[in-house]
């Protein structure tokens, strides 16, 4: 896909395309990020419109989140969009997947990297990942 780049090496399970570079240092693991995203099929979501967002906060790297969106979310840096593509195999234990996006073999991010604190912590994973789910099911409705 023209303008990606594949954050997964020759899979391509997740590929991401910079809409708005950011500025500083990527966030380390155990870090605290703070994010907006929107989530589609992939011919969803045409237009980025982040004033209709969803938001996050979660410990990248830790698993709180999908495996994809952990993936780019390491990748980024504050300030930044980036469209991301997922294949369906980054996004397991997306609960409300099959129904919301039944012929999806890939999912559409858009995410905007608000924030990184400065200090690694530990995250509450099972909490984040279940307020996670939730959150992307309740979006396709």
């Amino acid at each position: 896909m023209q303008g990606f780049e594949s954050l997964t090496g020759a899979d391509g399970g997740v590929l991401k395309k910079i809409i708005r570079p950011g500025v500083g240092d990527l966030p380390e693991k155990g870090t605290k990020v703070k994010v907006n995203y929107l989530v589609g099929g992939f011919d969803q979501c045409q237009e980025p419109d982040l004033a209709a967002n969803h938001r996050l906060t979660f410990m990248c790297g830790c698993g709180e989140v999908i495996k994809g969106f952990d993936v780019a979310v390491s990748t980024m840096r504050a300030g930044e969009v980036a469209e991301v593509i997922c294949l369906r195999s980054y996004v397991n234990g997306m609960e409300g997947l099959d129904t919301a996006f039944p012929s999806a073999d890939r999912l559409r991010f858009v995410i905007e990297l608000v924030e990184i604190s400065s200090t690694p912590s530990l995250g509450k994973s099972a909490e984040a990942m279940a307020d996670f789910m939730q959150r992307i099911a309740s979006s396709s409705k």
